[in-house]
């Protein structure tokens, strides 16, 4: 490597450690964390206090519904069978604790993001009777179909 090339790059170290030392070094843990801004709460209920969840598909005539019997899940429709208790334990568990990852602000036309005719609806039933529901529309606008 050439001296002046060999010059250059020690310089642009220098600078960068320079620019660390004095500029980043002195800042506490707290002024380094990227402030976080906490996701909106779609649901907050006790997971353990959901005693039915049904899954309407909307565009055709479809519906999934289980109800907590006892200890154990049972899927009551489309045929009544027995319930994957841990993968319903871990779907009502993220369903009971929802948080939204996107809001949309100072929209008045909810046709393109398919809210005007949702597709599904998932409806938890507590087990005091209250009854919890979230509609999902269509595609997402910037969803691209490839042909």
């Amino acid at each position: 490597m050439k001296p002046r090339n060999t010059l250059i790059v020690v310089a642009l170290f220098a600078a960068l450690f320079a620019y660390v030392w004095l500029v980043e070094a002195p800042k506490t843990p707290d002024q380094l964390a990227t402030p976080t801004i906490p996701s909106p709460v779609v649901f907050q209920l006790k997971a353990t206090d959901v005693k039915s969840i049904e899954v309407r598909d909307l565009r055709t005539p479809r519906t999934v519904k289980i109800s907590h019997a006892g200890s154990e899940w049972q899927v009551e429709q489309p045929a009544a069978k027995a319930g994957d208790s841990g993968s319903i334990d871990t779907t009502v568990g993220e369903l009971a604790a929802l948080h939204a990852t996107r809001v949309l602000t100072n929209v008045t036309d909810l046709a393109p993001f398919g809210f005007l005719t949702p597709t599904i609806e998932v409806r938890l039933v507590m087990s005091d009777t209250t009854p919890y529901a979230i509609t999902v529309g269509g595609k997402t606008p910037d969803h691209r179909t490839t042909t």
